[in-house]
């Protein structure tokens, strides 16, 4: 398989991603925008109704609430997953690009050598012996590197990142944390997306990158 085709298959994907959120939050909007229209309805009737008191109407305002919290709590399930799905294309795609590489250039060496876990760190020491540790720079390693945190946090921990002061730190300062004693990440749309575009500029920048090693120099 040509080495660009991971690319564009990755590309391919994140954009499904990308249209499925758009689909989404416009669905959310009009089920949102119907669901409010019917509840001033309701209030306005029990409003004109003489017999009516204001611990009934009051209980409007509950199911108001009520609604609002139940509507931003699926949309986060909704960010958290196709944020962890879109992590997921990059990690496997860039392992499978290292693999490629490693015919292309003859190197002797191959991304599953690297004994440690998770599979991006495989990726980071392959980039750093074969390309040198000044392109994980360009690359923006440290988003990345980021990512994968926010990623595990979202699977093991059930998004929480207490424990974990520099993480809550930069989850607080990127508009992903909720407030509160036990503080929980919460993709936004606009994170995803960002994220996205990280990938696929590392993906690129290895595929246009030139090796420092050659075949006799690849070992470990």
């Amino acid at each position: 398989m040509r080495l660009g085709l991971f690319r564009d298959l990755a590309i391919e994907e994140w954009e499904q991603c990308g249209s499925f959120l758009e689909k989404m939050d416009s669905l959310l909007a009009e089920e949102d925008h119907g669901w409010q229209s019917i509840m001033d309805e309701e209030v306005r009737i029990a409003e004109e109704d003489p017999n009516v008191d204001g611990d009934y109407l009051a209980g409007f305002d509950e199911i108001r609430n009520e609604h609002t919290r139940e509507l931003h709590e699926f949309r986060t399930i909704l960010n958290n997953s196709v944020f962890v799905h879109s992590y997921s294309i990059f990690e496997h795609k860039m392992v499978r690009m290292c693999e490629s590489l490693k015919t292309k250039h003859n190197f002797s060496s191959s991304i599953m050598d690297k004994d440690c876990r998770p599979n991006i760190w495989r990726v980071n020491k392959y980039i750093k012996q074969h390309y040198g540790s000044k392109l994980l720079d360009v690359l923006d390693w440290r988003a990345v590197r980021k990512y994968s945190e926010i990623r595990n946090r979202i699977v093991h921990d059930e998004a929480f990142v207490s424990s974990n002061w520099d993480l809550k730190a930069y989850a607080e300062k990127s508009g992903i944390l909720t407030n509160g004693r036990n503080s929980r990440i919460e993709i936004t749309r606009p994170y995803c997306e960002e994220a996205i575009k990280v990938f696929r500029h590392f993906m690129a920048e290895v595929l246009d990158a030139k090796p420092i090693t050659t075949s006799s120099q690849s070992n470990p």
